[in-house]
């Protein structure tokens, strides 16, 4: 590396326009050089103390040398001492002209937003409370039709609920089919599925759960009686009450530009969103105003939670598979056992000692 010297660093100390990066780098070299200079002033104390039987012609060079030792160091410390203060001055400077700009960047972007919002506000005022003309309008309307709906029509959700996603959901019917299932011959609803490959059928519409023993099919569930029967099979998803928010026109507040007077609203609502309620409350705090926009920019673009709405079964008796005989049994018939009444497709096939038909 290059020896550091003193007229180097005096060269940037002489520039009236040296920067502030140049400065520090003078000012890092001047303590280099300050250190060597003292440690050369060091040297030749040592060599002048170790020469007292030298010659008086060698002691007056070693005496010259640290004369001349002592001198560089004391310029090496004034010249740091001067570039201190110069980098400090530089540094004031270069603060000055940071905080000029901010002041400008600052005075331009005020005019701006000064502007936008004069212009700008009015015209947002009065598009916001066209849309609250126009959705009162069609609430009216919606009332109305509501009051009068046609035979058979659902009524109309609030077009604002429906935009806010809150509007409600009816009931979902997802599939639709018929279907012949086993059921006891004294309930209306059938058994569950997995019973329903236990129950073998015997004829005519009748069956009995697990082989039959040509016993008494009356008494006991693993002996009761079944029939099959045609069902309507409905999977639907249940419905969904819709929430009530606090409506827009009640919630919105737009001071005039110019005033303290409303153009819409007269207080705050209690149920003021937290958002809004950081805005009101840090309405002198910048970084409470742009917290606040940016959760209620989250908000705003958000989607409505889904719903879980699970499917569910119901089963709507159509009537039977095979139909019972019109005729009603008569007094006597009624007190016998339903195994042994007489029928119109013959004999019972639950009577005592008749063969069971095949499982179905």
């Amino acid at each position: 590396m290059p020896t550091i010297t003193l007229d180097s660093i005096r060269a940037v100390l002489k520039k009236p326009a040296a920067t502030t990066a140049q400065l520090a780098a003078a000012l890092d070299q001047v303590r280099k050089a300050e250190t060597e200079a003292h440690t050369a002033v060091e040297a030749a104390g040592a060599k002048f103390e170790a020469g007292v039987l030298d010659s008086d012609a060698d002691r007056q060079k070693k005496r010259a040398a640290l004369f001349d030792a002592r001198t560089t160091a004391d310029d090496a410390t004034a010249l740091r001492l001067e570039a201190e203060r110069r980098h400090v001055a530089a540094l004031a400077t270069d603060e000055d002209a940071r905080r000029k700009l901010l002041h400008q960047a600052a005075t331009e972007a005020s005019a701006a937003a000064a502007a936008v919002l004069a212009k700008e506000y009015p015209r947002a005022c009065l598009t916001i409370l066209g849309i609250l003309g126009q959705l009162a309008c069609a609430q009216r309307t919606v009332a109305a039709a509501n009051a009068e709906l046609p035979a058979g029509a659902d009524p109309i959700a609030d077009p604002e609920m429906v935009a806010r996603g809150v509007p409600g959901l009816r009931r979902e019917i997802v599939s639709e089919e018929v279907v012949e299932l086993w059921s006891r011959l004294d309930l209306m609803q059938p058994v569950e599925e997995t019973f329903q490959d236990e129950i073998y059928a015997c004829g005519n519409g009748w069956g009995k759960r697990g082989p039959y023993d040509g016993g008494d099919m009356s008494q006991g569930e693993s002996q009761a009686i079944y029939r099959r029967r045609r069902y309507r099979k409905i999977t639907s998803r249940d419905p969904v009450s819709g929430t009530q928010p606090m409506p827009l026109a009640a919630a919105l507040q737009l001071p005039e530009l110019c005033s303290e007077r409303m153009l819409w609203g007269e207080s705050f609502p209690a149920g003021i969103s937290p958002a809004l309620s950081r805005m009101m409350t840090g309405a002198a705090e910048p970084d409470a105003v742009l917290t606040a926009l940016a959760d209620i920019e989250a908000a705003a673009v958000a989607k409505p939670a889904k719903v879980d709405r699970p499917l569910r079964v119901a089963f709507e008796l159509i009537g039977e598979v095979v139909p019972f005989p019109p005729e009603q049994p008569s007094p006597a018939t009624k007190s016998q056992p339903l195994g042994q009444r007489p029928s119109k497709f013959g004999a019972s096939p639950f009577a005592p000692g008749r063969a069971a038909g095949g499982r179905r």
